[in-house]
């Protein structure tokens, strides 16, 4: 009887091992991180490695080949085979937005998700946030699998590559860096009901008004915008994806219109009307097909539209100067005037 007891109990351990060691055991190359030492050194970015099965939504399993084929659209399988220190605990992994939802495994159980991943559009669901995962204590081999699904972000994937480091350390972090943006964000929406204040105080203070929704535009993008604090989407969870996406797209592209225009009203006496027009159309009519149309569809225009900014200041300046030359101003009287335009309010 004690023989056959012993003889179970042996089994069952055996078996509970090789379980455990197979779910991490992929056959892949490991990111090999078992001589760090994480209570030192800083994170570590996990930016290779990564096996990439695209059009696949594949689950933890062995006899997997790597594929790097990837559209900006679609739907694929990350895995990592990951090696850490021996008798480690306390680290995570940290996921920067995934676009535009995902689902982890870590040794073959499920861990997080964001979003809902799917291949078919009407079961998808994206959503903007960031992911801080727990890594299994005093395991060495850690076989990491993501599915991600993108159906409307114009670049799927990672935003940027996870990192490795110990829990406290990436929290600190995190806080720090969220708290910096949300500062600044503060101190732009602050700015910005300033301006408006100004703006129904003076009978001719349109400029306040022009500037007043350039820092609120350029506020609610650092609170939505990857890589930014994403304050607003965890405060409004309710709100969808899409509809941040159109928040920080169209804040850009209105800036294009609302930046001439503020110069414009700023230098009534001197400015020009030749390019005004132009950037004014061009902006609002970006700005109003991002509310009406599906994101990505104007993937590449935020850089264009963010191109037209100085743009349009260095054409004003150049039709100014020349304006101004016709009239006999020198370079001095020029920048004289200029400063006087800006130490003086509208009345």
């Amino acid at each position: 009887m004690t023989r056959g007891m012993l003889g179970i109990l042996l089994l069952a351990s055996c078996y509970q091992a090789s379980a455990q060691s197979g779910a991490a055991e992929t056959g892949l190359p490991a990111y090999d991180l078992g001589e760090y030492d994480f209570d030192r050194g800083p994170s570590v970015q996990v930016d290779r490695l990564w096996h990439i099965y695209w059009a696949q939504l594949l689950t933890p399993g062995p006899g997997w080949s790597g594929m790097t084929h990837m559209e900006p659209l679609g739907y694929c399988t990350y895995r990592l085979a990951l090696k850490l220190p021996h008798n480690h605990h306390g680290l995570s992994i940290y996921f920067p937005t995934v676009n535009a939802a995902c689902r982890i495994w870590l040794n073959g159980k499920w861990v997080a998700s964001s979003g809902i991943v799917s291949d078919k559009p009407e079961s998808y669901r994206a959503e903007l946030t960031t992911l801080l995962v727990p890594l299994p204590d005093q395991e060495e081999n850690v076989d990491i699998l993501i599915q991600i699904s993108n159906l409307t972000h114009p670049a799927g994937g990672f935003s940027s590559y996870p990192r490795i480091d110990r829990t406290p350390d990436l929290v600190e972090g995190l806080t720090r860096s969220n708290g910096i943006q949300n500062f600044f964000a503060g101190c732009l929406i602050a700015m910005a009901l300033y301006q408006l204040i100004l703006f129904f105080l003076y009978r001719k203070g349109r400029p306040f008004l022009w500037l007043a929704l350039i820092c609120l535009g350029v506020a609610i993008r650092a609170m939505v915008i990857h890589g930014g604090s994403l304050l607003l989407p965890n405060l409004f969870q309710g709100v969808s994806w899409e509809t941040w996406k159109k928040l920080e797209f169209g804040s850009v592209y209105a800036m294009v219109a609302f930046f001439p225009l503020y110069i414009y009203d700023l230098f009534p006496r001197y400015a020009t009307r030749k390019h005004l027009v132009f950037f004014v159309i061009l902006g609002f009519l970006t700005a109003g097909l991002v509310v009406i149309t599906k994101p990505g569809y104007f993937r590449d225009c935020p850089r264009d539209c963010a191109r037209c900014i100085p743009a349009d200041f260095c054409l004003r300046i150049y039709y100014d100067w020349t304006r101004l030359e016709r009239r006999g101003m020198g370079c001095e009287d020029h920048l004289v005037r200029y400063r006087g335009e800006l130490s003086v309010h509208p009345s």
